[in-house]
């Protein structure tokens, strides 16, 4: 059951103080405590200077142990970053060394990338004849990586395929579309339970997946939900109800949460919870995975970039500057998601 799975990886999910959240390395909290070895990270890069900044970090997606698209960030190098971003997602490649235990390549192995090139923000990639060479039933998952990844890249909103020079209308072995690909195409997509798919809207909600040596990511899904005005809300009572089941994926989020508002100013979302979302330190603090998987979610679909938390209009959940003071500002959302060796 849920529950039961939920209370296994609460064991190594690090518990956040009010006064914490997405915290650098040399932020002091004010009751620390000990994370686990399978903790989450989602930070931001250290800074460097312009002579040890020898790579540009970079957000790949790979699959995990099960069969879902996910993103990890490791440093590149090269003088086309599209086009070594992609070279690390094929089987076998020496660039696809960098991917972390438990994932694997997308693309078939032996495909040779030939050539990626960016107009107007629209990157045609062009592969070699291996990239037919695919499982069919890893089609979407394979155009979701490639998407996903190149879009990443801020001159990049869209992605054309073509194959030894000449565009793929669709994908060799199924139907799949491959020109004009983006991110509103979603990512591991999957319908809710009862929904009029033609009455329907996507939102996109991180959750977590646990893999054999107890390391834990954070894993995007695009869920078709019924349509709302509301999508803030719609988002976190998504993040609450939690994976479907049988996903074999982890909901931070206790059933019983409850929330009261979600509202956008500006770029800044506030989410306010109620208290049962402080489940450690005698109900003073959230899980950190928690934290992240609504920041995360709540950024990924609405037009802002931080997230104020608060429990029940008035506590507020903020982060600390480097003297150990809550400076009551809201949490950024992270530039690099489950990063490697960063």
């Amino acid at each position: 059951m849920r529950n039961k799975a939920r209370a296994m990886v609460c064991m190594l999910l690090f518990p956040v103080a009010l006064t914490g959240c997405f915290s650098g390395p040399n932020v002091k909290a004010s009751n620390p405590i000990d994370p686990p070895q399978g903790d989450a990270r989602v930070v931001q890069a250290p800074a460097t200077s312009k002579k040890e900044d020898r790579g540009h970090i970079t957000e790949l997606y790979v699959m995990n142990h099960d069969g879902y698209v996910m993103p990890f960030s490791a440093k590149l190098q090269g003088k086309s970053l599209a086009k070594s971003s992609l070279e690390c997602l094929v089987e076998g490649s020496v660039a696809a060394k960098v991917l972390p235990k438990g994932t694997k390549s997308v693309l078939p192995k032996g495909t040779k990338v030939l050539g990626v090139k960016i107009k107007k923000e629209v990157a045609t990639v062009n592969f070699s004849r291996e990239f037919r060479n695919y499982t069919a039933q890893n089609e979407t998952k394979i155009l979701n990586a490639i998407t996903w990844t190149l879009t990443g890249f801020r001159n990049i909103k869209s992605v054309n395929i073509q194959m030894e020079g000449k565009d793929l209308s669709v994908m060799p072995k199924g139907k799949s579309v491959t020109q004009g690909l983006t991110r509103a195409d979603g990512i591991n997509v999957e319908v809710a339970n009862g929904v009029d798919i033609s009455a329907s809207m996507p939102v996109t909600l991180y959750f977590i997946s646990q893999s054999e040596d107890n390391s834990i990511h954070y894993v995007p899904v695009t869920r078709l939900v019924n349509r709302s005005t509301n999508v803030g809300e719609t988002v976190v009572k998504e993040l609450v109800r939690g994976p479907l089941e049988n996903s074999h994926l982890i909901g931070p989020l206790d059933t019983a949460t409850t929330i009261k508002e979600v509202k956008l100013s500006g770029k800044q979302i506030t989410a306010n919870f109620g208290k049962e979302i402080l489940q450690y330190n005698d109900q003073t603090a959230a899980s950190k995975s928690a934290l992240d998987s609504i920041v995360l979610s709540l950024t990924q679909n609405m037009n802002a970039n931080k997230v104020k938390i608060i429990v029940d209009g008035k506590t507020t959940i903020g982060v600390l500057n480097n003297q150990g003071k809550n400076v009551d500002l809201p949490v950024t959302r992270p530039k690099h998601i489950n990063p490697s060796g960063l």
